[in-house]
């Protein structure tokens, strides 16, 4: 099960390896997204986060593969050993 920006399944594999809470999760979900929006001055659009066993994957839109790029180093800053996913569309 998955979700965006908020709740988590338990199966979520957290730090280490070890579960992650639904709690946690959306903990975590929360503080990648607010690191996104001030990285990037809030430039991407319609940002969701989604938290699952595969990682950490960010949804949104912005216009430039540069904003695309520090909304991913802004993400990783925070998830630590989490694959970040960066699914964020470049659009004009």
């Amino acid at each position: 099960m998955e979700a965006r920006t908020a709740g988590i399944s338990r199966t979520t594999i957290g730090r280490g390896g070890r579960p992650l809470s639904a709690q946690a999760a959306e903990s975590l979900a929360s503080t990648i997204k607010k690191a996104v929006c001030e990285e990037t001055g809030h430039r991407v659009q319609n940002l969701a986060v989604v938290v699952n066993a595969q990682g950490v994957r960010l949804i949104g839109r912005c216009r430039s593969f540069y904003v695309k790029q520090m909304a991913q180093h802004a993400a990783m800053s925070v998830t630590g050993e989490l694959e970040v996913i960066n699914s964020i569309e470049v659009t004009d």
